[in-house]
């Protein structure tokens, strides 16, 4: 797989790096493996990956050798920037696809900022026919404002932090972000008729950043 040869290439203690951006690398690094080992009997999966942040990168772009071009979204892409031309592993896109089979669907961070319900956000993938739902988020139920202020410190999330909506506000930030943890994924995916098959938390500064991989259940016949 081509996450196998990614990951060989990083220290197996990169997880405890001191350094906080190298340290939420890691985590999404280790989220892309994962994620490369729950699809490994998915031929060619289309991906579709919600969350893109505002950075030219998606990391689930190389899960298998010769999937299809990721389809990267998010609604705050400029995609005038230069960057986003000729790129050869990934389709970046402000638009959100109304249509199309996505085997592989990957949150990255991208579900704290939805105002719907997660199992109703869920519901709504349903249109896209996925077969794995991955979700890359928070986990701050349970934190305090320390707690918070201790690891929302990845250059990212200090912009984040002083956008518009918090106007650096940290205990608005933090409430944001410790409205819904991992219990709350995985309750919305069974739901919606998922089983869990792979669960992650970070570590260090990472540790309140988890991932939930869940398949979709056959329907059962009602005959």
């Amino acid at each position: 797989m081509a996450y196998n040869m990614i990951m060989a290439s990083i220290s197996p203690e990169i997880g405890v790096a001191k350094d906080a951006d190298l340290n939420n690398m890691s985590f999404a690094y280790k989220c892309g493996f994962i994620l490369s080992e729950q699809i490994a009997e998915i031929p060619n999966p289309h991906v579709l990956e919600f969350g893109a942040g505002g950075v030219y990168v998606s990391f689930y772009d190389q899960l298998k050798e010769g999937q299809p071009k990721t389809l990267v979204y998010d609604p705050n892409l400029d995609m005038g920037h230069p960057k986003y031309k000729n790129l050869n592993y990934a389709k970046f896109t402000n638009e959100l696809p109304v249509d199309g089979k996505f085997e592989v669907i990957a949150c990255r961070f991208s579900v704290h900022n939805e105002d719907k319900p997660f199992e109703e956000y869920i519901g709504d993938l349903e249109k896209y026919d996925p077969e794995i739902i991955a979700i890359s988020e928070y986990d701050y139920k349970g934190a305090t404002l320390e707690d918070f202020s201790d690891t929302f410190v990845s250059q990212a999330e200090q912009e984040d932090l002083a956008s518009e909506e918090f106007g650096g506000d940290l205990q608005a930030c933090f409430d944001k972000h410790s409205e819904i943890g991992m219990d709350d994924y995985i309750e919305g995916l069974i739901k919606n008729g998922y089983e869990i098959v792979a669960t992650y938390r970070g570590e260090g500064v990472a540790r309140y950043k988890v991932l939930v991989v869940a398949k979709k259940l056959p329907v059962r016949s009602s005959s």
